[in-house]
């Protein structure tokens, strides 16, 4: 018999509910990193962001998070959900022309994140031009 996947979601940690949910045999759960607000200017977690200048970023809240998510269900199997938003600092600065020039600035800004985090361009001549 083929396993059926079903993940439970929440943007605020209902630990209960987490705790719940295992018991049915349910383990896999996702959080958000979030970097933005929803439409009503609120946070969509109560885990500030951790993208908060160039290139610095503070994953203590980010750790905390998944430290509670693991206190109520130890066994649970996490999917971390990235917001790709660029966050109110960032746009504020009002640098770029167009809507076009934000999208590729924030790619550009999220792939040399992504470089710091897992190696440098140029392997398998992959460059940072190519990727955006």
């Amino acid at each position: 018999m083929s396993r059926r996947f079903f993940a439970y979601r929440s943007f605020e940690p209902e630990y209960d509910t987490m705790r719940r949910m295992r018991a049915l045999g349910i383990d896999t759960f996702t959080f958000m990193v979030s970097n933005a607000t929803n439409f009503m200017g609120m946070p969509y977690t109560r885990y500030q962001p951790t993208w908060i200048w160039e290139r610095t970023y503070d994953f203590a809240l980010f750790d905390q998070n998944v430290r509670e998510l693991l206190a109520a269900v130890p066994d649970a199997k996490l999917i971390c959900k990235i917001d790709v938003n660029p966050p109110a600092w960032w746009l504020r600065r009002g640098t770029p022309e167009s809507a076009e020039e934000i999208s590729a600035l924030f790619l550009r800004m999220i792939f040399r994140g992504m470089v710091d985090l897992l190696g440098e361009p140029g392997k398998d001549g992959f460059t940072l031009d190519q990727a955006v």
